[in-house]
């Protein structure tokens, strides 16, 4: 529909509902489905063709330079078509009204990014905001225009959450590679066509300032994850061309956590993830027995729906189309349109004893399926531990396997099914239950095993057998089904078969033997003792992961014999093959298998998912969230695309330190007394300690209210001023006597740690990827630096930020600002030491995200920076835990360490940085020391004083913890002490010499992971989660 048409059909269309600057219309549903779905199916997108009899288009009055135009939605309606397809308009919603017992509960979020480009007038981008449900991103040239976007974003509470503005040169665009659903382009905008298009995901439209709209097509050689194991055929090896090695992080997306069982399809630019009945932390509940939808190109939810509950989900009963999402249960095949969640039509069963789907494939249009009896149910656990680590395996009901009639995926009937007619081609009965773990289909056969008694290959076209064996050979060689459940085995419920079309290889957590069959007549061609391998069949050989503790092959096809041996795998983790690679999990993390050179690199911040491994899927790859406790550096759902194209590519000229035209100025006088606390645990070693002596008593000062509800960061109090960041991108200071603002600054991106002052300046690194210089005083902007190689933003957790963001905060002295940007050692790690004057680089490290050149493995930035002793340091990732720096000269302090993995650290999202497992401060009195768990929930806290004279040495147990800081005579902490009866955190003061509390103030909501700071008066400001700032002051003197 060309834009022209529709202000014709609007003109001529009966309004129903209005509201200022906005109409809804109701459009003839002939015109609705003539003009709109054709184009949507030209997108690559296709949409549900159940049109109802009307259908209603949104429209907005969108300003540009003061001249308001009639356009189609926020998103322009030429656009809409394109939109719907992955679930991003609701013009799908308006489908037919269902039966209550057909109608889903399910919610639709619509989901997704709209890019806008020049001049966009900020009511404009208010109304698209609200209109659509996506994020907007919007680049301008004219820095004042963005400044004029982020107040008015920042007023309606949409900054840096919803509404993300980004100044800069047009010719390159701040976005990475095929992200973007939407694109407008404002009139007047000198943006490259070629860059609209690199930022577009496939089948994403442009509004041209012309009117007219341009679409991306979707590239050729990709290939999607339509099975739960890629494929029909069991063998977990993605033939998508455009997957290759290098990769980089493309987005970071929710839900953290996963329940189990998992099961992950893929296509048409879509993500499904079915997450199973069983939860062992209180974290994972959220999503247990739910089926979720996501925007493959940018991780945004499209929808989500309950699954059928007392249904075990890991099998192969979920399949992916452009077009439809099929899922088996045990009430029916149900037919989901994949844009909406809506159910469009079921396949049921017509004998009592083929109610519950078992098994099923889709090729060429046809449904193939095992239909059988009912099962044991999958009884709903949920968990109730809070912190992170290990996993309870066990022997749960069901997972046994022990009565072939009850079985989850044990069944006796195979048909074939045309889901264009609906009619079935033919049915095929067996006598004996046949394992859906055993069944695989290639070659246009379907292969199918019933343990200990027949293996067997039908003809996909007829039904009929085309060859069945049950010497005692072959059946001994395959072996029995062992029990597996073992976190070194793997899980019952996986596949064991898998096929190239030309063997049949049987391995897997059950099997006490690697088997070979030749698919062509059934003969047994080798075997193995040991048949705990993870699969990938490659056209050149077999490729084997074996346990841990033994070792991984390379094995000929039809010999048996070993091509080459690697590493074995680490626990129970699934493998997959990408064209030039083989991915599973060994030492910790990601192991990639390199193709070309048979070189092992190591991915270190994330391993593949247990269930899943790493899907491959319209040329990118994902991985996670993860059903266990087993969590590395990221969490969540990982998506990574190849490093070739990535952009943006560099703009020309564009500088990367930004001088305001007032920085000339003098700096206005700052006074930071030494007993202040002007830096995030209070000095550059982060030792959390003041010389100050507190109070025997505190009151209540005063309570910052913030405009909104938001997440700052810990505060920093030194001049009169308390500032802190916040997770909406701004920096505010406070005045620290009354609690009101002396003034606010806004950066592109979230903010985690506190500014640091020094020289009269306050220095912030946001997530944008820039560290700022701003006046202390005034909050004027000194300078501005790029610490991001490029200006690549991507969707971390739902908000838009850098490549290489900031995220640890920085260092400063009077003459030198500390920074580190990035997020996975991949990417590359960068490092600096920049002039605290002029924001110009005294040295910069960009080698350290490879530290071992053998592996490839390296520092990744995962926590907060600190300088001691001429070292400047931070949290360095799952292999590097400290990463260490000689500060003046930039020098890596660490050495090569091969693939192995140290621990555990979250610093993105931002909820979960920087987690409480403990501290220590070492002051004059002696040394305090606190033990903690993930969470902030139990620890204990322990002193040992430096000498007689300091106390007595002891201990207490803690409820909760979430930071510390040592006073002279005091240790303040922010939770709960074990035995409290307060439902809430308090900030508490005990005394260093015996313990004893000195006293205690009650929180009214929970403080930010240290978020206290205590100045040079000994008043105590304490951030809360909600964005308050409580100030606290001495009620008299010790």
């Amino acid at each position: 529909m060309t834009i022209s048409s529709l202000r014709t059909r609007l003109n001529t269309a009966p309004v129903v509902s209005s509201r200022r600057n906005c109409c809804r219309v109701r459009m003839p549903a002939a015109a609705r489905a003539e003009r709109l779905l054709p184009e949507a199916r030209g997108t690559g997108f296709a949409c549900t063709s159940r049109v109802p009899a009307t259908a209603a288009v949104h429209c907005h009055c969108i300003s540009f330079h003061g001249r308001h135009i009639m356009r189609p939605v926020a998103i322009p309606g030429a656009v809409i078509a394109a939109l719907t397809g992955l679930g991003i308009c609701a013009l799908a919603s308006a489908a037919p009204a269902r039966s209550p017992a057909t109608r889903p509960a399910h919610v639709a979020t619509g989901g997704g990014l709209h890019l806008m480009l020049g001049q966009i007038d900020p009511q404009a981008v208010l109304r698209a905001t609200g209109a659509s449900g996506m994020i907007v991103y919007i680049q301008t040239p004219d820095a004042a225009h963005a400044e004029i976007l982020r107040r008015a974003a920042d007023a309606a509470g949409l900054l840096n959450r919803r509404i993300f503005v980004c100044a800069a040169d047009l010719r390159s665009i701040t976005l990475a590679s095929n992200l973007a659903d939407v694109a407008t382009i404002a009139p007047g905008a000198a943006a490259d066509d070629a860059e609209i298009m690199r930022v577009l995901r496939p089948g994403g439209a442009a509004l041209m300032p012309d009117g007219s709209r341009r679409v991306k097509p979707p590239p050729a050689g990709t290939d999607n994850w339509s099975h739960p194991y890629h494929g029909p055929d069991n063998n977990t090896l993605s033939a998508d061309a455009h997957a290759r090695w290098p990769y980089t992080t493309h987005f970071l997306a929710e839900p953290l956590f996963a329940s189990q069982p998992e099961v992950t399809v893929a296509a048409g630019g879509r993500i499904f993830k079915a997450f199973g009945h069983m939860t062992f932390r209180a974290y994972q509940n959220e999503v247990i027995n739910q089926l979720y939808a996501f925007n493959g190109y940018n991780g945004a939810l499209l929808w989500k729906r309950p699954l059928r509950e007392g249904f075990m989900i890991h099998r192969n009963t979920m399949i992916a189309t452009p077009d439809a999402l099929y899922l088996g249960d045990d009430e029916s095949c149900k037919i989901i349109d994949p844009a909406t969640g809506d159910v469009l039509d079921q396949i049921t069963g017509q004998q009592p004893d083929e109610m519950v789907w078992k098994w099923m494939a889709i090729e060429n249009g046809v449904l193939y399926a095992l239909l059988g009896g009912p099962e044991v149910p999958a009884a709903v656990s949920r968990g109730t531990i809070t912190h992170i680590g290990g996993w309870p395996w066990g022997m749960w009901p069901g997972y046994d396997y022990s009565n072939p009639a009850t079985n989850w995926g044990f069944g006796r009937t195979l048909l074939a099914i045309d889901l264009k007619t609906r009619k079935t081609l033919w049915r095929h009965r067996e006598q004996e239950f046949i394992d859906a773990r055993g069944v695989c289909m290639a070659a246009r056969r379907i292969f199918c095993w019933a343990p200990q008694r027949f293996l067997a290959a039908i003809d996909a076209a007829t039904g009929n057998v085309v060859w069945r064996r049950d010497e005692a050979a072959l059946l001994d060689a395959i072996g029995p089904n062992g029990r597996a459940q073992h976190y070194l085995t793997g899980f019952a419920t996986s596949v064991y078969v898998r096929s190239n079309g030309r063997v049949l290889m049987f391995a897997g957590p059950q099997r006490q033997s690697l088997a070979a069959v030749s698919a062509d007549d059934g003969r047994l061609l080798w075997q193995r003792k040991d048949g705990n391998f993870q699969l990938v069949l490659r056209p050149e050989a077999l490729y084997a992961m074996g346990q841990q503790g033994t070792k991984s092959f390379k094995f000929d096809y039809a010999t048996g014999n070993i091509l080459a041996e690697f590493v074995g795998r680490r626990a129970c983790t699934r493998a997959t093959g990408t064209i030039d690679s083989v991915l599973f999990r060994a030492q910790e993390g990601t192991i990639r298998w390199d193709m070309s050179t048979d070189a092992l690199i190591h991915i270190a911040p994330m391993r593949p998912g247990c269930h899943d491994g790493v899907i491959v899927s319209d040329g990118l790859l994902y991985w996670g969230p993860w059903i266990c406790g087993c969590h590395l550096t990221l969490v969540g759902i990982i998506c990574l695309q190849p490093a070739a194209g990535a952009g943006p590519p560099p703009a020309n000229g564009e500088p990367r330190l930004y001088t305001a035209a007032q920085s000339s100025q003098p700096v206005a006088p700052f006074d930071v007394r030494p007993d202040d606390w002007p830096a995030w645990q209070r000095d550059n070693a982060r030792t959390g300690i003041t010389p100050v002596t507190l109070a025997r008593g505190m009151a209540h000062w005063w309570t910052a209210q913030p405009d909104r509800p938001h997440i700052p960061t810990a505060p920093v109090a030194a001049g009169g001023l308390v500032l802190v960041g916040s997770d909406d991108g701004t920096v505010c200071a406070i005045d620290a006597a009354t609690g009101r603002p002396r003034w606010k600054a806004h950066t592109d991106g979230p903010i985690y740690f506190p500014p640091a002052l020094a020289g009269g300046r306050a220095f912030v690194g946001s997530n944008d990827g820039h560290v700022y210089a701003f006046e202390a005083a005034t909050g004027r902007l000194l300078w501005r630096f790029r610490a991001a190689p490029l200006d690549r933003r991507i969707p971390v957790y739902g908000q838009m930020m850098s490549t290489w963001p900031v995220a640890g905060g920085v260092v400063a002295t009077d003459t030198t600002v500390y920074a580190a940007a990035g997020i996975s050692h991949f990417d590359g790690t960068h490092v600096y030491a920049l002039d605290a004057a002029t924001g110009r680089i005294q040295w910069h490290n960009d080698s350290s995200g490879i530290v071992d050149d053998r592996v490839k493995n390296g520092i990744s930035l995962c926590g907060p920076l600190q300088l001691r002793d001429a070292t400047l340091s931070f949290p360095g990732g799952n292999v590097y835990a400290v990463a260490a720096y000689d500060a003046p000269t930039g020098r890596c302090l660490n050495t090569p360490a091969g693939p192995r993995t140290v621990r555990r650290v979250f610093l993105h999202p931002r909820k979960l940085w920087e987690p409480i497992e403990g501290a220590e401060h070492v002051a004059s009195a002696g040394r305090v020391r606190i033990q903690g768990t993930f969470g902030g929930a139990r620890a204990s806290v322990a002193f040992q004083p430096a000498g007689p004279a300091s106390g007595k040495a002891w201990s207490k147990n803690l409820a909760t913890y979430w930071g510390s800081a040592a006073a002279a005579n005091a240790l303040v902490l922010l939770g709960r002490l074990a035995g409290d009866a307060a439902p809430a955190d308090s900030v508490i003061a005990l005394k260093l010499d015996s313990g004893e509390v000195l006293w205690s103030y009650p929180l009214p909501a929970a403080p930010v992971h240290w978020g206290l700071a205590i100045d040079s008066r000994g008043c105590v400001f304490v951030c809360l989660d909600d964005g308050r700032i409580i100030a606290l002051r001495p009620q008299e003197t010790p």
